[in-house]
């Protein structure tokens, strides 16, 4: 059809080559020796409108001839789309009972290992349920994933509960050697103030003011920097507890997102696997609805544009003569 469309518009073009080189080398002849000679200019003048109306025709000619073919193209995209239209759904639900059965067969085939898999979730003591189906849902690399998972998360539960008793145990020794230490410090002042009450007694009042005033400053400064210490000791452990917190949380959401980039790229694959196998059977119904075989493949001729545009041509051969 299209190689009969085109030679039915260069046959109908008008005025036609040989006519159009005519009125060309006629006009060649046409100059202006004088320009002040009105008649040559008007001569010029007029050779180039004819030219011009014969460039316009031919233009609006061609237009009318492409919009033809345009036409047609829009029509053949249609019935396309329409008998298309027809198969597709059909296509589409049998390709989705295909997929189901596959679904059901592989789960199946893991009901034979439920027992085991039970017996391995039950294995971590961590308190979660999951129903059998959700079991016989998994796929082996999936199940491996989620018991890994499960496993991580009873060790880092079982890591945080260690810590905060030893967070106890050591708050609790930090304040029963601060009480000590307090005590043997308020023992050792009354003792010494006793000492000095004893030795001291014929000193005269402002000696034993002085000497209570430094023992005072000594208990607070005791006291100060006793205090001092817990409170370093007691930020240090802190921050360490949120450094290891924060490190087992970015470590959980790094697999995470390292599982779920690897399911993407499965998913995208399968896609894309899909999608060819339905351009694949698409292309070869369009030949053979048109009657291309593997053994009459001469006669035809094949226009790709490429996966691009998607755009595919057949041309088949009408006839042939040898002169």
């Amino acid at each position: 059809m299209p190689e009969q469309l085109e030679k039915l518009d260069i046959e109908k073009f008008n005025p036609t080559v040989v006519e159009i080189q005519r009125i060309v080398e006629n006009g060649k002849s046409i100059s202006i020796t004088d320009f002040a000679d009105k008649l040559q200019v008007k001569t010029v003048h007029d050779q180039r409108l004819r030219l011009k109306e014969i460039r316009v025709a031919i233009t609006k000619q061609g237009k009318a001839f492409r919009q033809k073919a345009l036409d047609f193209q829009k029509a053949v995209i249609g019935k396309e789309k329409e008998l298309v239209a027809l198969v597709e759904p059909e296509e589409e639900r049998l390709e989705a009972l295909e997929d189901q059965a596959v679904e059901f067969e592989e789960k199946e085939k893991r009901r034979e290992l439920l027992p085991k898999r039970k017996d391995r979730l039950a294995s971590f003591n961590d308190g979660v349920e999951v129903s059998d189906d959700e079991i016989l849902d998994m796929d082996s690399s999936v199940f491996e994933g989620y018991c890994n998972k499960r496993l991580a998360d009873k060790n880092e539960k079982d890591r945080l509960i260690l810590e905060e008793q030893q967070r106890k145990i050591k708050e609790e020794q930090t304040r029963l050697a601060r009480e000590k230490e307090l005590k043997e410090a308020e023992d050792h002042a009354r003792a010494d103030e006793r000492k000095r009450v004893e030795e001291a007694e014929v000193k005269l009042k402002n000696e034993r003011e002085r000497a209570d005033k430094e023992a005072k400053e000594r208990l607070e400064r005791e006291e100060r920097e006793s205090k001092e210490r817990a409170e370093r000791t007691e930020h240090e452990a802190k921050e360490r507890a949120e450094k290891i917190e924060r490190e087992a949380k970015e470590k959980v959401e790094r697999e995470e997102r390292e599982r779920k980039e690897k399911v993407e790229t499965e998913i995208k694959a399968e896609t894309e696997r899909k999608e060819k196998l339905t351009k694949d059977k698409k292309y070869n119904e369009f030949l053979a609805s048109h009657g291309w075989t593997e053994k009459n493949c001469e006669e035809f001729f094949i226009q790709d544009y490429g996966t691009l545009s998607g755009r595919v041509i057949l041309y088949k051969k009408v006839a042939e003569i040898t002169l």
